[in-house]
């Protein structure tokens, strides 16, 4: 087997804002506090996949030493697609206009920053009610921006397992060349939650809470076709 790698490369623009005070322009956002991951970014991505023919049936491991059983159980196929994904960066601030620049309700929600007090805001073992350590943070002081950085913290990440299992039934009994094929499917197969992002607003009570996901319920369909 060969592997391949691929190396992708992300430009972000990004945009500051200035106010005009005393005939000096100001930046009410610095262009290196703005220097950060894109909300895109996926540091982690990896897939597996797998075609499994299971033991059991005529010849195999298992043989059930019945031609009925082994019409039955042998024959099936087990098929899966393992996806593991790092998950994407946001920025935590606070709305108003603390730093004094004009700048009011743009940047959905808000442009300043917070300060960090403690730590790095990060949590060993986050819960859906509490995902980042929301002691680390705290509103800067009037006329200031804060001193976090830009998409400093990272929401869930995503382990999925999509399953299937195969069976092709022969029926040149009835018919030269006909078949029946039979699937039964599931995506997000162990039910695994993905959380959404969490509250990054300091303003809202919210904050640092997760109010959803970000993907489907387990799924389960069964598929028959008939060929001839």
């Amino acid at each position: 087997t060969h592997g391949s790698h691929s190396i992708s490369v992300n430009y972000c623009n990004i945009l500051a804002y200035f106010q005009i005070t005393d005939n000096k322009f100001k930046p009410a956002l610095s262009v290196l506090r703005l220097r950060g991951e894109p909300e895109q970014v996926v540091t982690k991505k990896e897939c597996l996949y797998w075609v499994y023919e299971l033991p059991f049936g005529p010849g195999k491991r298992f043989d059930p030493d019945s031609a009925l059983l082994g019409q039955i159980f042998g024959g099936w196929q087990l098929n899966g697609i393992a996806s593991f994904f790092s998950g994407a960066p946001y920025t935590v601030g606070v709305s108003g206009d603390i730093a004094n620049t004009g700048n009011f309700n743009c940047c959905n929600g808000f442009y300043q920053r917070l300060n960090l007090v403690s730590g790095n805001g990060v949590l060993a073992n986050p819960t859906p009610e509490q995902w980042f350590d929301t002691s680390s943070f705290a509103p800067p002081d009037p006329f200031t921006f804060g001193n976090t950085g830009r998409n400093i913290l990272r929401r869930d990440g995503t382990s999925n397992f999509d399953i299937s299992v195969f069976r092709q039934f022969s029926l040149n009994a009835v018919r030269e060349g006909m078949r029946v094929d039979l699937r039964a499917e599931a995506f997000n197969a162990f039910n695994t939650p993905v959380f959404a992002q969490p509250g990054n607003n300091f303003s809202n009570p919210n904050f640092g809470a997760v109010g959803g996901t970000q993907n489907k319920e387990r799924i389960i369909q069964l598929a028959l076709k008939v060929i001839w």
